[in-house]
């Protein structure tokens, strides 16, 4: 029981590690005092998986943000980049993140401030593929 627990333990991904961990992996644009890494967005049942937005900006006209899925099947984290806006300079909100028996569900939106066209993306991940329990 005891070593259940603590393999358990180690696939847990804390806030303070994903947002140092997308720190590192996002883009830098106007430095540390205008880039953003935002707290992590985690599934209600488990604490192996989120999603973690990242903003660049230059602090004038320029920013975009990144949006990761994070996950952590063994001692380190994996991550998959979902999207970017660069492009559009849209600003990523999370609408929907949930799991179904086999797939975890990702629903991104934008209301489109910079491009003026509002959007909704949908992302399904396989479980298996990601070595989570399904």
């Amino acid at each position: 029981m005891e070593i259940k627990k603590k393999n358990l333990e180690r696939r847990v991904i804390n806030e303070e590690e994903a947002i140092s961990f997308v720190d590192v992996l996002g883009p830098h644009i106007g430095g540390e005092y205008i880039d953003n890494t935002y707290n992590p967005f985690y599934l209600n049942s488990r604490k192996d998986t989120c999603i973690v937005i990242r903003s660049a900006a230059d602090g004038y006209s320029y920013g975009y943000d990144t949006a990761y899925l994070l996950w952590k099947s063994t001692d380190k984290i994996d991550y998959e980049k979902l999207i970017d806006t660069s492009y559009t300079k849209d600003n990523i909100n999370i609408k929907k993140f949930s799991e179904d028996s086999k797939n975890l569900i990702i629903e991104l939106t934008s209301s489109g401030t910079y491009s003026g066209k509002s959007w909704t993306k949908k992302f399904t991940k396989s479980k298996r593929k990601r070595g989570l329990k399904e």
